[in-house]
C-alpha cells in the first residue's frame, strides 16, 4: 500500500484535503473477503474556516489505513510526513491487534518519507470530542462542561460530528435537522460543533464482524488529530465499562497508541454504566429534545423505538424514570420487542449487565424480561454454532473426517485397530 501525497481542492464552502491509496491487490485475493473491492482515494471534507489549522501531514490518512492494511497484509510506505509519536506508537499497536487476533491481523511494515518530533505550542487549552447524540458522547461532552469539570485545559471546546458515520443511508434532510439542533446545543455551552464529511467508511467495511469494530476509535482519531495545532486532546466515548473483556479494553488499549506529539488520544466513561450515564445527563434539559440513538431508522431526531439500539435505550431511559422526559423516543416501550431482542455471543455482556442492574435497583419486570433474553438468545447462538459447524463440514467433508480421524485414534486404540484393519482389507 502506497499512501500518495495530500491534494487540497477549496471551494465556496468546504475544503477537501485526499490522498490517492495504492493498493497491491485491494484486498480482491483475500479468501474471506472476495466481494470487497477497496476505494482508491481517501477524502475528508471540513468546513473552510478550518483552512489555515488543519494538519499538513499524514497522520490523519495513515491512521484509519493500518488495521487494513495488516488485514490484507500489505506494506505501508507514506509519500509524506508523520509524527515521529505516532510512528513509535503505531509498532506496539499492531503489537496489540496481532495478540488478539493473530489469523486475521499481520505485522505490516510501515514506512515514511519523513517523521518528525514536532514542536507544541504553549498555551494550547481544551479538547474536542466526537458527538453522535447518542448517551456516550452526550455523557463525555456533559461531563466536560465548565460545571462537571473544574479544569479548564481539560474542558471540551470542541465537538466533532462526521455526517452519516454510523447512520449509512441517513437522508440529507435528517442530517441537516440533527446537525442543526445539535449546533444549538453546543452553541449554548460556547463549544465550536465541528461538521466533517469522509468516505473513511467505505474503506473499513472490509469486515462486518468483530475486526471492523477494533477499528472505530482509529476512525474517529484520524478525523480529530487534523486539529492537533489547536486542540492537545481527543476524548473517545466508551460504549462498554472495564469489566467487558473485549470491546471497551481494546479501545483503552489501542487510542492511546495514536498519540502524537500534538494531540493526546484517551478514552472517557468506562468507568461508568450506562444507566449512571443517563442519570447524569437527564440533567442536562438541552439533551430531552437532542437524544438520538437509532442507526436503523434515523428520521430526524425521533427515534424508531424498534429497533436493537432504541429498544435497549428506551428499557435505560424506563427503568431511570425518565424516558417520558426525553421526546425523541416513543412514550411507552414496547415489552415484546425487548425480550425478542437476540443478542449474539459477543453481545451477551449488555443484557447480562442490564440484568444485574435492574436487579440492583429493584426493577424486577425487567430482571425478568433480560433473563428470558439472556435464556431466548443463548439457545439461539447454540443452535447458530451447530449450524455453522454442520454447514463448514460439508464444505469440506474429507478433510474434516480426517481431523476427526486423527483424533479418534488419539483417543482409541480399538478405532487404530478398526482402521488398520480397513486398510489391509
Amino acid at each position: 500500500m502506497i499512501i500518495h501525497p495530500i491534494k487540497k481542492k477549496i471551494d465556496e464552502s468546504c475544503i477537501e484535503l485526499s490522498v490517492v491509496v495504492e493498493w497491491e491487490n485491494r484486498g480482491t485475493d483475500h479468501p474471506e473477503n472476495a466481494w470487497y473491492k477497496a476505494p482508491e482515494v481517501l477524502w475528508y471534507r471540513f468546513p473552510k474556516k478550518y483552512n489555515d489549522i488543519l494538519s499538513e501531514n499524514h497522520n490523519g490518512f495513515l491512521i484509519p489505513l493500518v488495521a487494513m492494511a495488516m488485514f490484507f497484509k500489505e506494506d505501508i510506505h507514506v509519500q509524506g510526513s508523520i509524527s515521529q509519536t505516532l510512528a513509535y506508537n503505531l509498532k506496539e499497536y499492531q503489537r496489540i491487534l496481532h495478540f488478539w487476533a493473530p489469523d486475521d491481523f499481520y505485522f505490516s511494515n510501515i514506512t515514511y518519507d519523513t517523521a518528525c518530533s514536532e514542536r507544541v505550542d504553549a498555551g494550547r487549552t481544551g479538547a474536542i470530542s466526537s458527538y453522535s447524540g447518542g448517551i456516550d458522547s452526550t455523557y463525555t461532552l456533559w461531563s466536560h462542561l465548565p460545571q462537571n469539570q473544574p479544569l479548564e485545559d481539560f474542558q471540551v471546546t470542541h465537538a466533532m460530528y462526521i455526517r452519516g458515520f454510523d447512520t449509512v443511508g441517513e437522508s440529507n434532510e435528517t442530517q441537516e435537522l440533527k446537525i442543526t439542533k445539535f449546533k444549538e446545543l453546543t452553541d449554548a455551552q460556547n463549544i465550536d460543533l465541528i461538521v466533517v464529511e469522509t468516505n473513511m467508511n467505505s474503506f473499513h467495511q472490509f469486515d462486518t464482524g468483530m475486526k471492523n469494530y477494533y477499528t472505530m476509535s482509529s476512525a474517529l482519531a484520524s478525523v480529530a488529530v487534523f486539529f492537533e495545532s489547536v486542540i492537545p486532546r481527543f476524548y473517545f466515548s466508551s460504549d462498554n465499562t472495564h469489566d467487558y473483556e473485549i470491546l471497551s479494553i481494546i479501545s483503552h488499549h489501542l487510542l492511546p497508541m495514536l498519540t502524537t506529539e500534538k494531540m493526546n488520544m484517551s478514552v472517557y466513561g468506562a468507568s461508568v454504566n450506562k444507566l449512571e450515564k443517563i442519570k447524569a445527563i437527564s440533567k442536562w434539559s438541552d439533551t430531552h429534545t437532542r437524544l438520538v440513538t437509532c442507526f436503523e431508522y434515523p428520521n430526524g431526531l425521533k427515534n424508531c423505538g424498534k429497533c436493537e439500539k432504541c429498544v435497549c435505550t428506551m428499557a435505560g431511559l424506563k427503568m431511570m424514570g425518565v424516558l417520558e422526559t426525553y421526546t425523541t423516543f416513543p412514550s411507552k416501550l414496547n415489552r415484546h420487542l425487548l425480550r425478542t431482542t437476540h443478542y449474539c455471543r459477543e453481545y451477551m455482556y449488555f443484557p447480562i449487565t442490564l440484568r444485574r442492574l435492574a436487579w440492583n435497583m429493584g426493577a424486577y419486570a425487567f430482571y425478568i424480561d433480560y433473563t428470558y433474553v439472556i435464556m431466548r438468545s443463548s439457545v439461539i447462538n447454540f443452535c447458530n454454532a451447530i449450524i455453522d459447524s454442520v454447514t463448514q463440514y460439508l464444505k469440506a467433508p474429507w478433510p474434516n473426517f480426517y481431523k476427526l480421524s486423527a483424533v479418534l485414534k488419539q483417543k482409541s486404540s480399538t478405532y487404530t485397530k478398526f482402521v488398520q484393519l480397513i486398510k489391509n482389507t
